[in-house]
């Protein structure tokens, strides 16, 4: 979800600058252009996330930058559950994790264990 919401926003800054977050009429019709606002009112109010969106804004197409927001974004989700469902409802990603050692996982590389007392190996990585 993550890379969804980090790559909506940068399409729609690298296509119309960083005034596609504020303009309300120029790009208004463009689905992307909406879609990457309504992620813009969602965030924005976390200034660690802001600041990296305006950084990703100043330097395009810098995966430095994209990956310091896709952490800050990481970060304000894992404090704010509400914030993960509120951005994957705009992606059209459904998450639910429910119950106990329940996880939701849209990606995974590594291991994931949820029993209680269990033993983890994980070879050839």
């Amino acid at each position: 979800m993550i890379n969804g919401v980090v790559s909506t926003l940068t399409g729609a800054l690298a296509a119309y600058g960083t005034n596609v977050l504020t303009t309300s009429e120029t790009a208004a019709a463009d689905a992307s252009v909406g879609l990457a606002r309504r992620v813009w009112a969602r965030i924005r109010h976390h200034s660690d996330v802001a600041e990296a969106v305006e950084a990703v804004a100043a330097h395009p197409g810098d995966e430095d930058y994209e990956a310091v927001l896709r952490t800050k974004l990481a970060k304000s989700m894992q404090r704010e559950p509400e914030l993960a469902r509120d951005l994957g409802a705009l992606l059209g990603i459904a998450v639910t994790a429910s119950g106990d050692h329940s996880i939701a996982v849209q990606t995974n590389h590594g291991i994931l264990s949820t029993g209680d007392n269990a033993t983890n190996v994980q070879f050839g990585a």
